[in-house]
């Protein structure tokens, strides 16, 4: 089945692009939902039917991939690639522990040699290291033909620095008994990291001619031995051992947060449950992701489809997945201390946990097996208090089993939206008839010269003037209009002035404004408050919202008496000019009475950070025939986070502003202004800074406007290698390492590094930096913890976060840790290896937060797998921003961004096979089977179909 990426309009069911039908009302289902306002009673829209999966074929379980697989889907499970290389992997694994083994009466002592650890300061005045291999005769003829390092036969050893060394003259016939002693040379060149290399020992046997090899492993570290002692791991991670879910007891509720109790009269009707449909749920027990991806595929493609049923199916997937990921929070044994217990990563939202949600709780070993259901009152760093009936007790060294709910209110108000009945084509679906039915037009220069703008920033920058003029321009119930707001070049800036705008030429005009986020709701409404009083701006915050809301909007809020958020009357919010909500409470209006079409605009900024059905909620549940639509985001930046992987692979993990900017209607030139507008210069970044992402992803049409005062501030700076070029990378190969239970990676040697980094931006008179302009960004929530233990003394208000933490953040300086450093070329997947790094999103948003300076650090063996990180470190090179370790490649060669025909491999695909050549060719050098060994493989495929086992 062909899974590549296309864009998400060709990859919805073709029956969607069906204009006509998209008009009727998804299918009545047996299930009919009746609830009731308070102004009477009022049918809910009927749920669309579930998409029929036929039922499970039997499965048998790979002993190689330990997966269950379709028996129907058998044969093709032999052939995938996967699997070969799983098959391939363990042969490898088995030439290289024979060519480590002593053989034919020689003894190489020690089995490793570990230089071990070695301070970073001590290299300027001892910058070298010795160390010996001794090699002994036991018995028999042996000669020592030859002594090679691994590093220095591969494709590329022209390219890499040699670190160790071995110095060896001639041929040497060995004595029985006689200990021979070979010298290893380490030298790092001044650099830190971690290293490693194998030297390979090739002898003859005398009496016969064989010839043999014996290999032993050479490391190495150079660290700050400080930073490695505080941040080493407290234990070895272990896969924690998923216990199965056990629900035959009885659950006793608890009592709900105070703002639930009372909210919950406000609402005017009971969302549906929307729960995963059995057949649905017993498809995803089974078989191989390819296997579930294909099937839902299938199904989803059929011509009686609904857009409704499309995206729950999708939604149901995603559901699924966070139900397993749940289970891996499961605790056993704890104890509580008074209504608290503690929850191990809760800082890392390892599980996300919010007031409101619930935890079921049991003793350990109950003989009753009855659970007791506690709801999340506060949260205080890693302690949870929960609110327990009260015939829940505990006593002194009682132990319990917890097990964590998923909160299912967003995937219920998804679905809801889905199924609503609200079904506008030039919404959903817009096309490009609808420019002259709704009479569109880019705004004249003279309109735009004669609006009275409001923030002079956007009277000063054409596109953002042509983005407000438009919006103001637009139609009632007209299509969508998009703001493509490229990096620093002041997408919600544009956004505030659009809404000021609208309220200015229509006195009758209703602002709903979203956002994915409450920070991004916070900064619209912070903004809009200059512009608004509090009887006409409202900041709507969910009741599960922690109490945490900036003091600027605490007038524009309304709360309970105890500090909880509340939802006001209907009446209440259609009084205010401008209401801003996140999406995933955009039903909010809806369900407490505010009538469809109260709302004229709907504005959604950060577009491309929600999936379809969460922007849906805000727009499907609020919008009538006339309410006019604005989009605002960067498709090019973080999209929604997706557990599923048969969600992201089927389209759940594209936006719904990614659809609509992937048609010819929102990207051609022509349609500039009347549908969509370009943000263009980028007031945030030097232009060193901004070059490579300018030219990768927004065509060159970005211009650096940044002030001079803030842009060039670290031009000079003695740690720069090029003093007029801003940006470093700095090569460096560390360890992945992992910490008790948690699955997050982290890498002492580059937070080791960053640590140094930030000391030397800070203590910088010349630079006159604070720990506020500077900021840490990491894809890893362990390596977020660790950098931030390592900075806390000296530099606590350094910001230190993921990327999606920094999507819309700036600093004067920015440090990058992309922690991945272990490679394997046998078990390399680009998608599990580099994981967030590689993803060109990802690596947009990182790469361009920087004002005056962006510092790279990470292993360029790892990242140069990607080609975009690749071109990007190339570019770096050119420029004289290289620091660390040698560039491992020629800089030179061109690198393909994608496959060069049809059937050729990816670019990933053709290094981890040029890394795969060079470790058959080991094999071939060093293994007693040789190449023999190699060709076992295509027995072990053949006879693959045997390593499976019927079902009990």
């Amino acid at each position: 089945m062909n899974l590549k990426r296309r864009p998400r309009h060709e990859r919805l069911p073709s029956h969607l692009a069906n204009l006509a039908r998209l008009s009727t009302q998804p299918p009545p289902s047996t299930v009919q939902q009746t609830t009731s306002r308070q102004s009477g009673q009022q049918q809910q829209p009927p749920l669309p039917s579930v998409v029929r999966i036929p039922p499970a074929s039997p499965t048998h379980r790979c002993n190689i991939c330990q997966t269950r697989i379709p028996l129907p889907l058998w044969e093709q499970h032999l052939l995938d690639p996967t699997h070969a290389r799983k098959i391939r992997l363990a042969l490898y694994n088995q030439a290289l522990e024979d060519g480590s083994r002593d053989k034919f009466g020689v003894n190489i002592m020690p089995a490793d040699l570990d230089f071990g650890v070695i301070d970073l300061s001590t290299l300027s005045s001892w910058p070298t290291r010795e160390n010996v291999f001794y090699i002994r005769l036991e018995e028999g003829e042996a000669r020592l033909e030859n002594i090679r390092l691994t590093s220095r036969l591969g494709n590329l050893a022209t390219f890499r620095d040699a670190n160790f060394h071995v110095r060896f003259s001639a041929a040497i016939t060995l004595v029985v008994g006689v200990m021979y002693a070979v010298k290893v040379t380490f030298d790092p060149k001044g650099n830190r990291g971690f290293y490693e290399d194998r030297v390979e020992f090739s002898f003859e046997v005398l009496s016969n001619g064989t010839k043999f090899a014996i290999t032993r492993q050479v490391t190495a570290t150079v660290t700050v031995e400080a930073h490695r002692r505080q941040l080493a791991p407290i234990a070895p991670y272990v896969r924690p051992q998923r216990r199965r879910r056990d629900r035959r007891g009885p659950v006793t509720d608890g009592t709900r947060p105070s703002s639930y109790e009372r909210q919950k009269t406000a609402w005017v009707y009971r969302i549906p449950d929307f729960k995963v449909p059995v057949e649905l749920n017993e498809m995803f027990e089974h078989g191989t992701v390819e296997s579930r991806v294909e099937r839902l595929e299938r199904e989803l493609g059929s011509e009686d489809v609904t857009y409704a049923q499309f995206w729950q199916t999708l939604l149901w997937a995603e559901e699924y997945q966070a139900h397993k990921d749940m289970e891996n929070y499961d605790q056993t044994g704890v104890q509580f201390v008074g209504r608290f217990v503690e929850v191990p990563g809760l800082a890392e939202r390892r599980p996300s946990v919010v007031i409101g949600d619930s935890v079921l709780v049991r003793p350990t070993d109950s003989a009753t097996g009855r659970w007791f259901r506690g709801f999340v009152h506060g949260i205080q760093q890693s302690n949870v208090m929960l609110g327990f009936h009260a015939s829940f007790v505990t006593a002194p060294g009682q132990r319990f089993d917890v097990e964590f709910e998923l909160n299912r209110l967003l995937f219920q108000r998804q679905h809801f939206a889905m199924s609503n009945p609200y079904q506008k084509r030039e919404i959903l679906f817009p096309n490009n008839d609808d420019i002259l039915a709704y009479r569109l037009s880019a705004p004249s220069q003279q309109e735009m010269n004669h609006r009275n703008i409001y923030d002079e920033r956007v009277s000063l920058n054409p596109p953002q003037l042509q983005a407000a003029t438009s919006i103001a321009q637009l139609p009632a119930g007209t299509i969508p209009f998009i703001i493509f707001g490229p990096p620093g070049t002041g997408k919600t800036v544009t956004v505030v002035e659009a809404i000021r705008q609208v309220l200015a030429q229509k006195p009758d005009a209703k602002i709903l404004a979203c956002a994915p986020s409450n920070n991004a709701a916070d900064i619209i409404a912070d903004r809009l408050r200059f512009a608004l009083s509090p009887s006409e701006l409202f900041r709507l915050n969910a009741p599960s919202r922690v109490k945490n809301l900036m003091p600027s909007l605490e007038s524009y809020s309304a709360r309970y008496d105890d500090g909880s958020f509340r939802v006001p009357a209907p009446r209440v919010i259609m009084q205010y000019r401008a209401v801003v909500v996140t999406c995933g409470s955009g039903s909010t209006p809806d369900g407490v009475g505010v009538p469809k079409g109260h709302f004229t605009h709907i504005f959604v900024d950060e577009a491309g950070q929600a999936s379809e059905p969460e922007v849906m909620i805000p727009i499907k549940m609020n919008a009538s025939e006339r309410t006019t639509v604005v989009l605002a985001g960067d498709p090019k930046q973080l999209g929604p986070i997706i557990r599923s992987p048969m969600a992201r692979r089927l389209g759940l993990e594209d936006s719904y502003l990614d659809r609509l900017m992937s048609m010819n209607l929102y990207s051609s030139l022509e349609n500039r202004g009347v549908t969509y507008v370009k943000l263009t210069k980028n007031w945030r970044s030097h232009p060193a800074i901004i070059d490579f992402p300018n030219n990768q992803f927004y065509g060159g049409e970005l211009e650096a406007c940044a002030a001079s005062s803030h842009a060039n501030i670290c031009l000079g700076w003695d740690k720069l290698p090029n003093p007029m070029y801003p940006v470093i990378f700095h090569a460096i190969k560390g360890q992945d390492l992992r910490e008790s239970t948690s699955p997050s990676w982290f890498n002492i040697e580059e937070a080791s590094a960053v640590r140094d980094y930030v000391r030397d931006l800070r203590l910088d008179p010349q630079l006159g930096l604070e720990d506020e302009q500077i900021g840490v960004i990491t894809p890893y929530r362990a390596q977020v913890k660790k950098m931030r233990t390592v900075l806390h003394v000296d530099f606590p208000d350094v910001k230190v976060g993921t990327t999606e933490e920094f999507q819309g953040d700036e600093r004067h300086a920015i440090i990058v840790s992309t922690v991945r450093s272990s490679l394997d070329f046998v078990e390399f997947d680009l998608r599990h290896t580099l994981g967030f790094v590689a993803n060109p999103r990802r690596f947009n948003v990182a790469i361009t937060r920087a004002k005056a300076i962006l510092i790279i650090v990470g292993d360029p063996d790892v990242l140069g797998l990607d080609p975009l990180w690749r071109q990007y470190l190339n570019h770096i090179h050119a420029n004289g921003g290289w620091r660390g370790i040698r560039i491992p490649w020629d800089p030179a060669e061109e690198v393909p961004a994608m496959s060069s025909g049809e059937n050729a491999p990816r670019y990933d695909e053709q290094m981890r096979a040029r890394g795969e050549q060079d470790l058959r060719d080991l094999v071939a050098r060093i293994s007693a089977m040789g190449l023999d060994a190699l060709d076992e493989v295509e027995g072990l495929e053949a006879d693959a179909d045997l390593h499976w086992h019927e079902d009990e």
